[in-house]
């Protein structure tokens, strides 16, 4: 095992072990290698999540009769996860460097990249349990997937400690308006553009609920 994926396995154990001081130290140490090798990693197991989920739905509506001739697109639903993985990862590491920076913690970069990766742990460690239980139920793997959003915050607390001038207080409301603000702009650009790319043409969203529904 290379030094590097030492790394990334070391950190990732310390952060889950010792959420406070872990996330706290992590930060602190800022490799950036180390937190970009971790959104890569968290980026795989989504694409593979997706590929879980789209699966047992052409399962399912391979077995109605009026869906029957309707297919998701496994290729499709792979490259738009890793796309809006990458999206979503942007958007959350913007969120924290203009949070931090008002909140006067002066992060440099690779303590920001760091602090993204946090949530990166949070979900790639629920992102596991959420394929096995993807295989048999689709819908409680996906809350247990999207839960890992409202997790990251508890996460956060402890690691954006890292940084210069970041007192218990500060950390606390940083954590709480970064998960706020991610997790609304999660639900629109979800619902109003990421959701639409999955779904194929000739199935509308009413049907897909449908089909969502019978494999509750």
């Amino acid at each position: 095992m290379s030094a590097a994926a030492k790394s990334v396995f070391s950190s990732i154990l310390d952060v889950l072990l010792h959420p406070a001081t872990g996330s706290c130290s992590f930060v602190q140490n800022a490799n950036k290698l180390v937190a970009l090798m971790i959104m890569g990693i968290h980026a795989l197991f989504s694409c593979i999540f997706s590929l879980v989920i789209v699966g047992k739905i052409n399962s399912t509506i391979g077995k109605a009769v009026y869906y029957s001739n309707i297919k998701f697109s496994m290729p499709k639903a792979f490259f738009v996860t890793l796309l809006f993985v990458i999206i979503f990862t942007i958007i959350f590491t913007a969120l924290l460097f203009v949070i931090t920076i008002l909140a006067g913690m002066k992060p440099t970069v690779g303590q920001v990249l760091a602090l993204s990766a946090i949530r990166s742990i949070v979900s790639l460690v629920l992102c596991i349990p959420s394929i096995v239980l993807g295989l048999f139920n689709p819908g409680i793997g996906l809350c247990v997937f999207w839960g890992s959003i409202l997790l990251t915050a508890l996460f956060l607390v402890g690691a954006l400690k890292g940084l210069s001038n970041a007192s218990d207080n500060k950390a606390v409301y940083v954590a709480l308006a970064a998960t706020v603000l991610f997790t609304f702009l999660f639900c629109l650009i979800g619902s109003k553009l990421a959701l639409g790319m999955y779904i194929p043409d000739n199935l509308n969203v009413l049907n897909l609920i449908n089909v969502l529904n019978s494999m509750l």
